[in-house]
């Protein structure tokens, strides 16, 4: 009767302790995100997903959106936080890549990706422009005088790619947004006529007819919109840089750190995830703070 005790009491702690999620440190408060975009973006659209997942496991998180400038007021703000785990930033990379070329004095402690978007080149329902043949024909004649809005730096740097593939003579008019939430209104009204915007964010504008797309970038398509030019095929040197970055300030400590590595992995490991991933036209990036700081490293030093 005693051995079946004892052995009663190791079946109950074994299955009570999860190492992964509770480490020596948690929080004792709601987090903070930083985001450095409007809301309604693919930013945040991610981390809303992630906001349910983590609360859901009893972390508490709330966002904290500091749009304008490129999305670098954001990572300004994030930067001169506390490095005590309670503010982490969900931006980009090619965000946080940014903002550390024009301020090398600052660091930060990546966690990991999360993920990458299709992103899709879209126009307004009143464009003469139907297709990716036709953008490459205006903008290789020098005939274009149409503006190209983007939402992020990585926005940017797609566009800036379609660009010198067809060997601009002049720079296009470009037009920042704090976001890709306010820039999709823009273009719905016509107000901008071309941008690269995730296929997350404009799918239901372009199921109802507001917004039509030209081309689109993905690594791997999904077979729903695999009609579309892909970016990808069609320039040899494309380089999809848009991913979702979680990151802690430069000086955190180890066990904090650690706890928001486990948390992230678990969340990446989540089969539920991976679909709802599939579903929002996203898909998961490798895994760690090795592989962000390589991501990182990769565009700030273009």
């Amino acid at each position: 009767m005693f051995v079946k005790k004892i052995l009663t009491m190791v079946v109950l702690l074994c299955a009570s302790y999860t190492p992964t999620l509770y480490a020596q440190w948690r929080p004792t408060e709601t987090v903070k995100a930083v985001i450095p975009f409007a809301p309604g973006g693919g930013a945040d659209i991610a981390f809303k997903h992630f906001q349910k997942w983590a609360e859901e496991r009893n972390v508490k998180i709330v966002p904290i959106y500091k749009g304008g400038a490129e999305g670098l007021i954001g990572m300004d703000y994030f930067a001169k936080s506390p490095p005590d785990g309670m503010t982490i930033s969900f931006g980009t990379i090619a965000t946080s890549a940014v903002y550390l070329k024009n301020n090398p004095n600052y660091n930060f402690n990546y966690v990991s990706m999360i993920r990458g978007s299709v992103m899709s080149v879209v126009t307004h329902q009143n464009s003469n422009i139907n297709n990716i043949n036709d953008l490459e024909k205006q903008l290789q004649n020098n005939e274009s005088k149409k503006s190209f809005a983007y939402g992020s730096p990585a926005q940017k740097l797609l566009l800036e790619q379609i660009f010198k593939n067809n060997k601009l003579k002049s720079e296009p008019l470009m037009v920042a947004y704090k976001g890709a939430g306010p820039m999709v209104q823009d273009l719905i009204g016509g107000h901008v006529d071309v941008s690269i915007v995730p296929m997350s964010v404009v799918k239901p504008h372009i199921d109802s007819e507001k917004l039509k797309v030209i081309a689109i970038s993905s690594r791997n398509p999904w077979s729903e919109i695999n009609k579309y030019a892909v970016l990808n095929k069609r320039y040899s040197s494309w380089q999809n840089f848009d991913g979702f970055l979680v990151s802690l300030p430069a000086s955190v400590n180890q066990d904090t750190l650690s706890f928001w590595i486990n948390l992230i992995q678990s969340y990446l490991s989540d089969p539920n995830v991976t679909q709802d991933f599939q579903k929002e036209y996203t898909e998961t990036l490798p895994f760690g703070p090795k592989s962000a700081h390589e991501a990182v490293e990769q565009i700030r030093k273009m």
